[in-house]
């Protein structure tokens, strides 16, 4: 079971959003703080009944005081899709649920879609979903919700919202009650009730269930009440979170360490390897062979997971959750700063979705599907998994980024920014040459990223040079910004020396030289440092 869209409406700064992206891969939010990403997150735990609606979280933007809704398609596997009720099941093995949010009723309402019998269209259905409130309850899997900032105390303690009761509960559970020691458990349980009913001494005084039973009852007759006290055996979940503890010893010492004295470090670690272990599990897993319907995903929400690794950490991270979503159980969705948590994979650019707030709005920008096939037509040797290193991804996470063809082009900007104090307000993305800039011009279009470009026109010289510079231009999108080029190249419209002092001149280590010797004029200095501020 995957989830393949969700549509999220009237959400705090959220109107309109819909994600979605490859079911086997991470997906992945991104943008400046105050976007919306996090939004996302709790929309999604507030449609599995993880987090409580408030007045304040419908859109403030929506004076029509319309519903919070959160729409999520599912894609079940055969055998889940076997087992679905036939009034939910739709074509290509989907399943669809809505839950709403009322700002007169705020515990929402979950409702499935149908096919109209009558119009073969498919509609919301006017009953609850599975006829429960709680669309979250062992139905459509379980959401664990990791947020930027979080002791691990909090994610070991035996409570069911944990990572770790979460993990130990998905590796027992299903194993504990095929023991024959649940059974005996279970029977002297029943046993256990039994004596309990019979007269217990106790410091000279005889209590038992049936005399509470029948006292309590005398007090609450005149209410047309009597009582009755049950005992019944214990949960799988019960037994888990009752005794399962993970005490973390040094193998120094041998001593247990309380994992609040723990370096911050290496408290996200053992959070993280958690994940890890759960996606090896995960993948060993068999199939179900339950009777009816409880979907079996695991949906993991994790916010900034970068927090407190270092660069080797994060890309050790990256691969174990791309790990996990690959499994048929399981679904990562993400929300980073980090550019080392941007895959390089080429079908990872469908899942990025890139936030930015507009008029107060959060507006998502993803890459379209027709963008891609156009580029995998049209630019054959054209490859982003080549080209989006961490250095360059950097331009999904800033407010404006300035394209230029290589590296002497960014030293030089990079130093004319430094030495005139200016505010890094833009990142200077070095496109590997002047052939790749439109590419680049349209993924910054595609995610809504802003851009000015600055590129040698090479005198046209070449058939090459002439299409390359109409391709530019063709690029310009609504996210362009000032299109700086020079008649021949930038060494020449500086006046800077083409000739080192070595006989030959170096890239960028001659310009950033001749910078430094003060070889460019207060006029020019000028006109870039207005460049790079506008």
């Amino acid at each position: 079971m995957k989830i393949k869209s969700i549509k999220i409406n009237n959400f705090r700064s959220i109107k309109d959003v819909t994600i979605s992206g490859p079911l086997h891969d991470v997906w992945t939010l991104v943008g400046q703080n105050n976007a919306g990403k996090s939004s996302v997150m709790h929309a999604i735990r507030a449609f599995y009944g993880e987090y409580d609606i408030k007045l304040e979280d419908f859109c403030r933007k929506d004076r029509l005081n319309r519903p919070i809704e959160i729409d999520i398609e599912y894609i079940l596997s055969d055998g889940e899709f076997s087992q679905l009720p036939e009034q939910y099941k739709l074509p290509d093995n989907l399943l669809r649920v809505v839950k709403r949010y009322n700002r007169d009723s705020l515990k929402g309402e979950s409702h499935g879609f149908v096919i109209d019998k009558a119009t073969s269209d498919i509609k919301e259905s006017e009953d609850d979903f599975f006829g429960a409130k709680n669309v979250g309850v062992g139905k459509l899997g379980t959401v664990i919700y990791i947020p930027a900032i979080q002791d691990l105390g909090e994610e070991l303690k035996k409570t069911k919202s944990s990572l770790f009761s979460k993990l130990i509960s998905r590796i027992l559970t299903e194993t504990l009650t095929d023991l024959p020691s649940w059974n005996t458990l279970v029977k002297d349980t029943e046993t256990f009730a039994k004596d309990l009913k019979s007269p217990v001494k106790s410091n000279g005084e005889f209590r038992s269930i049936n005399e509470i039973e029948e006292n309590l009852s005398m007090r609450l007759h005149g209410w047309g009440l009597k009582s009755q006290i049950s005992i019944s055996a214990p949960s799988p979940e019960d037994i888990i979170l009752s005794g399962a503890k993970l005490r973390l010893i040094s193998t120094e010492t041998g001593v247990e360490e309380d994992p609040m004295n723990l370096g911050s470090g290496a408290q996200r670690s053992v959070v993280n390897n958690l994940l890890l272990l759960w996606s090896e599990i995960e993948s060993m897993k068999g199939k179900s062979d339950k009777k009816k319907f409880s979907g079996e995903m695991t949906l993991l929400l994790y916010e900034e997971p970068e927090a407190l690794l270092h660069h080797d950490q994060e890309c050790k991270l990256l691969k174990n959750l791309e790990a996990l979503s690959e499994t048929s159980n399981s679904q990562v969705i993400i929300c980073t700063h980090s550019p080392n948590l941007i895959s390089a994979k080429q079908e990872s650019l469908k899942c990025i979705s890139r936030f930015i707030k507009e008029s107060d709005i959060s507006v998502k920008y993803s890459a379209r599907e027709s963008f891609l096939n156009d580029l995998n037509t049209n630019a054959t040797d054209f490859d982003f998994v080549l080209w989006l290193n961490p250095d360059r991804n950097i331009m999904f996470f800033v407010d404006r980024v300035i394209l230029v063809e290589g590296s002497s082009d960014k030293a030089f900007l990079n130093y004319i920014t430094k030495e005139n104090h200016l505010d890094k307000n833009s990142y200077i993305v070095d496109c590997g040459g002047k052939s790749n800039i439109s590419y680049f011009m349209g993924l910054c279009e595609q995610f809504g990223i802003k851009h000015s470009v600055m590129y040698d026109r090479d005198s046209d010289r070449t058939p090459n040079q002439i299409s390359w510079n109409a391709a530019l231009l063709n690029a310009k999108n609504k996210f362009t910004g000032e299109m700086k080029n020079f008649p021949v190249d930038l060494e020449t419209y500086i006046g800077f020396d083409k000739v080192a002092s070595s006989g030959r001149f170096k890239k960028p280590i001659e310009v950033l030289r001749q910078l430094k010797e003060g070889k460019l004029s207060s006029t020019h200095n000028a006109e870039f440092v207005k460049f790079l501020s506008n």
